[in-house]
């Protein structure tokens, strides 16, 4: 498995449909949520479609852009910090009952010594509670997920291992490091994650 593996020192791996096969947990935990608030279903309908059409955005920025009114009439009195608390504790609930996606566990342990860590756009007290009760957080430096938008996160990786590069010393004990090459890849959900609320 080595073998076919990328030869890369830092890999951050986003969460839900990556290391848990968790989007349909995530689609019911926010229809639920919607229904449970009194969201009618024709907002909760173009909520669910904005969500698929915009993958990854955490649950503060949708459920912001929902009160503003984006897709259409919400309940009255409904507030940003209720919405967060019954999707989390439905999310929190949803988790524990998740597996690994195929090969996840395998693969954590095939990428051991590697720099790995999470960016996700979940709740990052969620997350590290889930991967500690796992017992997957050995495997990762860091486990960053929402309020923060991914792209801070991803940013996050990148200035914790240039700090990490400049304090490792080379093979040959210079006291510059040698420059590093840096690859990115992005990948965008398969079809089979965009049928309903994901993320």
């Amino acid at each position: 498995m080595n073998a076919a593996l990328p030869n890369w020192d830092v890999i951050a791996f986003d969460c839900d449909g990556v290391l848990l096969d968790s989007n349909g947990m995530k689609s019911a935990a926010f229809r639920a949520t919607l229904a449970s608030a009194g969201v009618a279903a024709d907002t909760a309908e173009a909520f669910c479609e904005h969500q698929v059409r915009h993958f990854g955005t955490s649950r503060h920025r949708l459920f912001t852009d929902l009160l503003a009114g984006r897709f259409g009439a919400c309940p009255d009195g409904l507030t940003l910090e209720a919405l967060l608390q019954a999707f989390g504790q439905a999310s929190r609930d949803g988790y524990r009952r998740v597996t690994p996606t195929r090969g996840a566990e395998a693969l954590l342990q095939a990428l051991s010594g590697r720099m790995l860590y999470v960016a996700s756009g979940s709740d990052e007290r969620e997350l590290r509670q889930e991967f500690d009760a796992r017992g997957w957080s050995p495997h990762f430096r860091a486990v960053l997920g929402s309020p923060r938008p991914k792209v801070d996160l991803l940013g996050e990786v990148v200035r914790d291992e240039l700090r990490r590069a400049a304090t490792v010393p080379t093979p040959s004990q210079r006291k510059t490091p040698a420059p590093r090459q840096c690859p990115w890849t992005g990948t965008r959900p398969s079809p089979k994650f965009r049928s309903g609320c994901t993320g």
